[in-house]
This record gives structure tokens, sequence and C-alpha cells, in this order.
């Protein structure tokens, strides 16, 4: 891995980990076409999903801030509720997953998925529950799709906020909720890859950090046009790119 590629994946990471793309998707089509690329386990594509919690972090940092201060304690327990579907495929088939990583057909498959999601979720009119209307079921529905989304090629966010309109919500309270369901999501992550980071070797420190940076900064601006598109009701949009990039990855 050298400071280009690892700059290269950090911006399509970060525009593609909140727009409904599937960003761990491109990542596998994206390093299928490097030559000579190399990781310890899914090391590096974990700590580009660092750079893009950093960027969740900074863009819902009051809604976190109030959280961190227990003023939305229901808030906490509905997204404790909805990790535990990832947090329980995450630890039981770690293995299995890593090896899905390695699939670029898979990802073909699961991108043309994702695009139908999408289009459906557009389709959907009624959406009126607020955040404080958010139920047990709603948590646990949109943590199973979360768990689902693992796979490469199924987008974490699309799939969670598809899921989140499938059950009424608000289109902002769905993409909100959505992505504070990511932070405990992606630290588990971290945790499950750490003893990949103790073989790192010293010449990937460069590329890891340029990566997470890029990730982080252009996981800001990824943030801000999936809000407005959210509310427009242009997801449809993101279908058609998520079928003609999975149509691609077959011919690729």
């Amino acid at each position: 891995m050298n400071l280009v590629q690892g700059i290269i994946l950090g911006i399509i990471q970060g525009l593609t980990e909140f727009l409904p793309v599937s960003s761990s998707g491109h990542l596998v089509i994206i390093q299928s076409l490097f030559k000579n690329f190399h990781q310890p386990g899914i090391s590096f594509d974990v700590f580009l999903h660092l750079g893009t919690l950093f960027s969740v972090l900074i863009y819902f940092r009051k809604d976190i801030l109030e959280i961190l201060s227990f003023k939305r304690k229901r808030l906490i327990i509905l997204l404790i509720i909805g990790t535990v579907p990832a947090g329980i495929v995450g630890i039981f088939f770690k293995n299995f997953i890593e090896n899905l990583f390695q699939n670029v057909k898979l990802v073909g498959v699961s991108l043309i998925f994702t695009g139908f999601l999408l289009y459906i979720s557009d389709k959907i009119t009624i959406t009126d529950k607020k955040e404080e209307d958010i139920t047990i079921i709603d948590a646990i529905i949109i943590g199973v799709f979360q768990a689902i989304a693992i796979i490469p090629g199924v987008s974490r966010s699309g799939s969670t906020i598809t899921a989140g309109i499938f059950r009424n919500l608000k289109r902002e309270v769905a993409v909100k909720f959505s992505f504070l369901l990511s932070i405990p999501a992606i630290l588990g992550a971290v945790v499950l890859s750490l003893k990949d980071f103790q073989h790192i070797p010293h010449s990937y420190y460069i590329p890891y950090i340029s990566g997470f940076l890029f990730s982080t900064i252009t996981g800001i601006v990824s943030l801000k046009i999936l809000s407005i598109m959210t509310e427009i009701k242009s997801l449809k949009y993101f279908s058609y790119y998520c079928w003609t990039v999975g149509i691609l990855s077959f011919i690729i």
C-alpha cells in the first residue's frame, strides 16, 4: 500500500459511507483493481471507517453531547437495542465476514439488492414518526438491517435509513438514527480488529493516517448531501448508481 492508494481509498470511504451506495463494497472493488495492495485482515477498511466515525461525531455533535449528558436516555436505550444484532453477527461470524471481502461478485449482487431497497423507499409516502415515537420494535428492525449491511455491497446507511422509512419514521429522523447507530457499530468493528492493527508495517502508517483524514473530511460533505437528498425523496437516484456499479463489478 502507498500514499496515493491511501488517499484515494479515504476519499471513496468518506463519500460512500454515508451516501447509500456501500463503502465496503466500493473498497472491495477498488482494492481489487490496485496492484500489490495488502492490509492485515481488514484493518485498513476499519481504520477508514474510524475516520468516518469522526465525521458523525462532528456533524451530530449537538445530539451526541445531549446523549452523553443523559438528556435523551430513551434514545440511548434504543441505540443499544439497535446495535445488538450487528454485534452478534460481528462477534460470532467475524472470520466468515472477512472472507466475504474477497468476493467481488458478491459485492455486485449486494449492490443490486441495495438499489432495490432505495428505489422502494422513495415510494413510501407516510413517514410521520418523530424521535419520541420510535419503538423498541423499530430499533430491532433497523438493527437487523444494519446487521445485514455487514455484507460488503449492502449499504449500511441505505439499509438502515430504508428500514426506518419502512417503519414510517420521518426521513430526517431515520437519517439521524441511522448515523447515531453507526457509532457503536464502528467502535465494535475497531475493537474486533485491534489484533490486526498490531501487524501493520511501519511503511503503512502514512497511508493509514492519510486515508483516515480524507475519509473524515469527505464524510462530513457526504453527510450534508445525503440529508438534503433524503428530505426531497431522491434516494432512487442512488439506486440507479448501485445497479450500474453492481453490473459493472461483474464485467470487471
